[in-house]
């Protein structure tokens, strides 16, 4: 069992990590977060330490390509960010819900006849 939240990855690290397996490039992972390839390198760097081995093969000026640890977080990477990402729209739905009925049952007889539209 995992003690300490610093032997799990965060979130913003596996979509470094999904990026740069999409783009198969630290740089252009870069780019598209608007940060540098270095800070890339960083993060992805911590990730590997928290894994315990190298996500991704790496030859300067080729491709980079998933080593076997890489390819064995990688489904569970995608999962994950997924569903935090459905959960997240399930909550931004339920609570623009509770906004609107509040705000029609406050406010609409303070306004008149927003109740019967």
């Amino acid at each position: 069992m995992i003690e300490s939240s610093n032997h799990r990855p965060d979130f913003h690290s596996l979509e470094v990590f999904l990026k740069v397996v999409e783009t198969r490039s630290f740089a252009a992972a870069a780019r598209q977060f608007g940060r540098t390839q270095p800070a890339i390198s960083q993060t992805i760097r911590r990730l590997e330490d928290i894994v315990g081995g190298d996500l991704f093969k790496r030859q300067r000026g080729a491709p980079v390509e998933l080593t076997a640890i890489g390819l064995a977080i990688l489904p569970s990477a995608r999962t994950l960010l997924d569903t935090v990402d459905k959960q997240m729209v399930r909550a931004w739905t339920i609570a623009e819900g509770w906004v609107t009925a509040i705000c029609l049952r406050w406010y609409g007889p303070r306004v008149g006849g927003v109740e019967d539209r």
